[in-house]
């Protein structure tokens, strides 16, 4: 057996969080650019984002 547990994840399992970490941001930056392009259709729609984003 194993006479040393380690508390630490192996280096692949700390490479895979990284990958998906990059690529949830990535695709969180391109969702708000999308909804960047789409201010000014819908004024309800603004104002929701608008109230949000203050109480975030």
């Amino acid at each position: 057996m194993n006479e040393k547990p380690t508390s630490q994840p192996p280096e692949a399992e700390l490479a895979r969080r990284r990958a998906l970490r990059d690529r949830r941001t990535h695709e969180l930056v391109e969702l708000m650019a999308r909804r960047r392009e789409l201010t000014g259709i819908n004024q309800w729609a603004d104002h929701v984002i608008e109230s949000v984003a203050w109480t975030a």
